[in-house]
């Protein structure tokens, strides 16, 4: 059960559960939360369906991930479905695989600027998917911004293995 005033991830955002309503649909009450970048959008969710909602990373979770990063793998991505091979780890949300995207599509577009080619659409695209969803939640947990929060994660990683992410 979660309480008012908790950081919650929705789907792919971070969002603060500002209220629970009583009764308010067929009798069954209804969190009610709201993007934390977007205020003014209220989403409310039955407390029943609540198994899609889960509390944001602590600090110890955050850098426990963090020493995991070299260990996760590059994706092997085919070419020719590269677009539905990044949904379908984008869509699965877990860590790993949002970590896999990011280090995944990093590489393609650093193989194909080095070869002098146009970065194809799906690695701009997912790469800013993977990053703005792990980082938003980074931020969240360590209460600092998105942008400071990618800092932090690649200077940990540098620190901890001496390489880039």
């Amino acid at each position: 059960m979660f309480e008012i005033g908790d950081t919650v991830i929705y789907r792919r955002d971070v969002c603060k559960l500002i209220s629970i309503e009583k009764k308010y649909k067929n009798d069954e009450d209804y969190y009610v939360i709201a993007p934390i970048d977007n205020s003014t959008l209220v989403i409310k969710l039955p407390i029943s369906a609540s198994s899609i909602m889960r509390k944001i990373m602590t600090k110890k979770q955050v850098d426990d991930l963090i020493k995991r990063i070299p260990e996760i793998n590059v994706s092997d991505i085919d070419s020719r479905n590269h677009g539905s091979d990044y949904e379908k780890l984008y869509s699965k949300g877990n860590y790993d695989d949002i970590i896999s995207i990011i280090k995944t599509s990093h590489q393609r577009q650093q193989e194909t600027t080095d070869k002098y080619k146009k970065i194809n659409e799906y690695d701009k695209v997912y790469f800013r998917k993977a990053e703005n969803f792990l980082y938003k939640e980074i931020a969240a947990s360590l209460g600092i911004t998105p942008e400071e929060a990618k800092k932090y994660v690649v200077d940990q990683v540098q620190k901890n293995t001496g390489s880039d992410i």
